[in-house]
Parts: C-alpha cells; structure tokens; sequence
C-alpha cells in the first residue's frame, strides 16, 4: 500500500544529516533490545524579528556553465499562531521525564489544546517519545513509554524502559495501541512498508550508527539493517530516505534522488518537494550550521538560493504547506533564551513568519514535526 510520508524528522539528527521526527537519542546497544542513551538539547520559543526582502543577480556563472543561481534574502516577519486545526509537534531532547507535546491550533484568538496530555498522564513516569504522520494526518504513529527511564540515559545507566506503539487515523485526536517495541527504539518515518524504527548506536569516534528496521523492529528492510553514518528519514513530498556521506540520496525502493550540480550542492541535503515539482536543499556550511535554503525547479532549470538573515541558523523541512511554502525548523547559536522555533516560509513571495506555540516551552524543547490544517 503506498503512503505518501511527511512529517517527522529528528530535529537534531536532522541538524547534522539533513532529515525525520522526534527525539534521537546516541545509543550503545547490541542493536536490539537493550541501550544505554544520551540526547542532545535544543530550546523552543517564540520570536519576533523583523525585516524586509530583498533580491540581486549574481554576476558570475559557475564552473558547469550553468546560469548563477539569484539571490535573495529571507527575513522573519512578525510572529504568528498555529493555524487552526494544524498541528505542531514539540520534543524534549534530554529529558526523558518531559513527554512530547502535539498542539492543535485553535480559533482565532484561542489557545492551542495538547493532544497528548491524555497519554501522557495515563504513564505519570513516562509518556510520548517519537512521533511520526502522514503529510494529511491522516496516518500517524507515536512510541509511548510506559515506565522511565523510556530510553534516554546517561552512559552506564540501566536498561531502557518498555514502549509501545501506538497508531491514530484522526489527526491524534485518539490512539489505538498496536504493541510493544524494543526499549530505546523511536519511530521516524512511514514507509510503504510500514512504521519505520530507529536506533541510533555509538560508532567510531564521534560517528553514530543507525539502526533500522520495519515495525515490529528486526524485520527486513530494503537496505543494510545497521551502517555507520546512513541515516534514513522523512522528506516531505518525497517520503522515506536514505542518505550516505559519500553518495547519492535513495528513495524507499532504491532509486537514485537527482539535484543540480555545479552549485557546491550534494544530495545529501535534500529538503523537499513542492507541490509545483522544484526541490528545496539545505546548504551547509562548515560546523553544521545551515544560513541557505536551495530552491531548483528540475524543468527551468532556475536556481534561487535563498538566504537566512533572521536570528540564528536553518534547521529541517519540516512540511510543505503550500504550493511553494515550507514550514521549517530554525535554531539560534550562542545562549538565549530562544534556542529553537519554526518558521513558515513562502518562497513565492519570500515571506517568512515564526510560529508562536501559545504556551511556554521547556527551555531543552525544539520544533519536532507540523501537520498542516485539514
């Protein structure tokens, strides 16, 4: 059965590899059942910054004889709710006793309501930990922790808590629960195949090994089950990826992802597909960060390299949310007290506005996932 995959995306894993959808804890583990995990931090909260648009040509063409790509600059507008009935989702990154948050958009002038508040009180020591949805939200799943410490532990701690897995056809409104899954496992995408797991393994040196597989976890997949530095996850318009360091970007069923070359642009930083067929990439600058967004339509040929002059740096495509609009993760360098958000960007018009969550945030939480508005 085919779905169309969107939304979540680790947001740190994402950071680093360009890609999926909750919490993404480092993991020692056999690969299987049991881990020892540590998780990176990150903050939520709104901003308000201002300024204008603006766009040049770039004089000089580049080395595959390819017009120069135009540019032009991205700025926040004015912050801006959840639109009603959408829905964002919002993790805490080391913190296992801080559940996940999916809130909906309420009316003009009303506050979000927390989906997940009925799960995560029904589990007082565990709660929500990965989340994942269809672009419609019509298809979701969710891992729940029945007891702490849920997966997410220092190292040499004890075993990860038992989890299971839920599933919800009505835009989180409720949760029917499949089974149990292995500790430390989340669920980051939604393959044609099914629910597909994660486990992230400590590698050599500072690389990470994840390990995949179909719900429930070990069953066969389409490609190596555990590899160092291949790392898998959702890209709105296009569904499940795989990314290798050296290499192309694979679909689910083993295809090649093409980009344009000839800009200093590799595939591994492929975004998402607009509805009107042109790809966004992320570009990434030494250290990780990110200040680019690549918009290439594959039938012109045009090239517009967007760049970000707000606070802090690009994060993931989240969600395409219009023809030509994204919702997108930022996250701000240095202390502050706003270390991560989202932004909707309309790369129509280069409008950009930060969403408001309507509430306070845990200062280690980030911007997990979005669904737009049915």
């Amino acid at each position: 059965m085919k779905r169309k995959a969107l939304v979540l995306v680790l947001a740190l894993g994402l950071l680093s590899a360009c890609g999926g959808n909750a919490r993404r804890p480092m993991v020692e583990s056999d690969g299987g059942l049991n881990g020892e995990t540590r998780t990176p931090t990150a903050a939520t909260s709104p901003a308000n910054p201002t300024a204008t648009a603006s766009e040049t040509e770039v004089a000089t063409a580049t080395a595959s004889a390819r017009p120069a790509p135009v540019q032009r600059v991205l700025s926040a507008g004015n912050s801006v709710p959840i639109p009603e009935g959408a829905l964002l989702g919002v993790a805490a990154s080391s913190d296992a006793t801080v559940p996940m948050l999916l809130l909906r958009g309420g009316p003009p002038g009303g506050a979000p309501d927390d989906l997940f508040v009925g799960l995560n009180e029904s589990v007082p020591q565990g709660g929500v930990y990965s989340w994942v949805s269809d672009e419609q939200g019509s298809e979701m799943y969710a891992t729940l922790c029945v007891q702490a410490p849920c997966g997410f532990l220092p190292a040499g701690g004890p075993l990860a808590g038992p989890a299971r897995m839920l599933r919800s056809i009505d835009r989180g409104v409720s949760w029917e629960a499949l089974g149990e899954i292995p500790p430390a496992w989340i669920v980051i995408g939604i393959s044609p195949d099914g629910p597909l797991l994660r486990l992230s393994r400590a590698g050599a040196g500072t690389n990470a090994i994840f390990c995949y597989g179909l719900y429930p976890a070990g069953e066969p997949l389409p490609r190596p089950l555990c590899q160092e530095t291949v790392y898998a996850g959702q890209r709105p318009g296009i569904g499940v990826v795989y990314s290798f360091p050296a290499g192309p970007q694979m679909g689910w069923d083993g295809s090649e992802l093409s980009v344009p070359d000839g800009y200093g642009l590799t595939s591994s930083n492929l975004q998402a597909r607009l509805a009107e067929g042109a790809l966004v990439l992320r570009q990434v600058e030494p250290g990780g960060s990110s200040s680019r967004y690549i918009v290439f339509n594959p039938g012109s040929g045009e090239t517009i390299s967007w760049l970000w002059s707000g606070t802090g740096y690009l994060g993931a495509v989240l969600a395409t949310v219009r023809p030509s609009a994204v919702v997108a993760q930022v996250f701000q360098a240095g202390p502050g007290p706003v270390l991560g958000t989202a932004v909707i960007i309309d790369f129509a018009n280069g409008e950009a506005h930060l969403l408001d969550a309507g509430r306070p945030l845990s200062p280690e939480a980030f911007i997990a996932g979005f669904v737009s508005a049915p």
